[in-house]
């Protein structure tokens, strides 16, 4: 080979390593930014509160079960409406006043809302103010 041959195949083969070098650069922020997404998921939790039978009735004391959650932040919280009446979840944040609200839920529906803020939670049920609950999220 030639001294030009020899200069112009090493160039092709270091302008083929940058190409690679930055390909595989390029694929590694992805897969480590991808894969903190994933375990995040992962170790997220699902919550779930009923709204059980009767809860419109304010002698029977039971409106949302549990009436208080400790969730982190990332953790899903799942209202199922299991009474008769029609109810709604709606809160606010105390510290950032950030407001949530499932609208009406009929006998069967469900509202879910990831909590991605640190936070207490006070909740209640619009139509039945005295239907009280809390989610303290860390």
């Amino acid at each position: 080979m030639t001294e030009y041959e020899l200069k112009e195949s090493y160039n092709h083969f270091t302008g083929c390593m940058r190409k690679n070098y930055a390909t595989y650069t390029l694929l590694s922020f992805v897969l480590f930014f991808s894969s903190m997404f994933l375990i995040n998921s992962a170790w997220a939790s699902e919550y779930t509160i009923s709204i059980p039978y009767g809860a419109a009735n304010p002698s029977l004391d039971q409106s949302f079960e549990p009436p208080s959650i400790q969730a982190k932040i990332g953790d899903k919280i799942a209202w199922t409406n299991l009474d008769e009446m029609m109810h709604s979840v709606t809160g606010v944040d105390k510290a950032s006043q950030e407001q949530f609200d499932s609208g009406a839920l009929h006998i069967g529906q469900k509202f879910e809302r990831t909590f991605d803020k640190a936070g207490e939670y006070n909740y209640y049920c619009i139509f039945h103010p005295f239907m009280t609950g809390k989610i303290t999220v860390s």
